[in-house]
């Protein structure tokens, strides 16, 4: 158990580490998000996942974030258009989201929506280099996930069953009823924050994981411990930041870096 602890929370660190110097160094634009979509898959199972897997990702995000851009460009100049648009997308987002089967592509399609059409707000342009930009970061991640798997593999005679993250509380309101309530809840949401072209992506996707939560206990303690790990990792980045501003090279990136990462992991 002890060995399988230690090899998961060294993926995990790789992960962070890895890819945020490739990404850093590629000079990316969205540095931080092959290794966040990196961490949720490592996060969620402890065997690399299946190449069906990937490539069922790869075809959702592509899908999903053109689907979306596709919206945003031929509705942004008309309100009434752009909101009937955005709402349906959100609407068959959380639609699949609540259900067991569809829930990867659900949660892929509202956070895509969120991602482009806001960002289409501020410039279409701009959307379409962070489609190109997403779809990219995905197939990264997956590389960095079975990267983290050669380099730090799971014993394959361990007991991974204590390991496996716990199933989600079931929720009693009906799907269809549940998708209907979050798209009412976060439309007015999405059209409020973006109205004057400044994209709002962190209060939205906060929104929208709060809004997937079973019921009203659960979304208040995911508010709490996001709070508190918004708190702690702001003030890790705080000190990590000004590590960079001192001694700012390649060397002091991987090397602080790795010391936090290495630090959350463990915990």
């Amino acid at each position: 158990m002890a060995l399988l602890v230690r090899n998961r929370a060294l993926r995990l660190a790789f992960a962070v580490t890895f890819g945020l110097t490739f990404e850093v160094l590629r000079g990316a634009a969205l540095p931080m998000l092959a290794p966040v979509i990196a961490l949720q898959l490592l996060a969620g199972t402890m065997r690399p996942p299946p190449l069906a897997t990937i490539i069922m990702l790869l075809a959702i995000s592509a899908g999903a974030s053109a689907l979306a851009y596709f919206v945003s460009v031929i509705s942004v100049n008309l309100p009434g258009a752009y909101a009937l648009g955005v709402g349906m997308l959100y609407l068959w987002g959380f639609g699949l989201a609540f259900t067991p089967k569809g829930a990867p592509i659900g949660i892929m399609i509202v956070t895509m929506c969120v991602v482009v059409t806001s960002l289409s707000g501020v410039s279409t342009g701009l959307a379409l280099g962070i489609v190109v930009e997403l779809v990219f970061s995905v197939g990264l991640g997956a590389l960095i996930v079975y990267l983290a798997h050669v380099c730090f593999p799971t014993p394959l005679d361990a007991n991974i069953e204590d390991a496996r993250p716990k199933p989600a509380p079931t929720a009693r309101m009906p799907a269809p009823a549940r998708a209907l309530m979050a798209t009412a809840i976060i439309l007015p949401l999405h059209l409020y924050l973006n109205a004057d072209g400044l994209a709002a992506l962190p209060v939205l996707l906060t929104t929208a994981t709060m809004l997937r939560q079973p019921g009203i206990s659960e979304s208040q303690r995911y508010c709490l411990g996001y709070a508190i790990g918004n708190a702690l990792g702001g003030a890790a980045a705080g000190v990590s930041v000004f590590i960079m501003l001192t001694h700012g090279n390649p060397l002091t990136l991987v090397a602080t870096t790795a010391a936090v990462s290495l630090y959350f992991a463990w915990k």
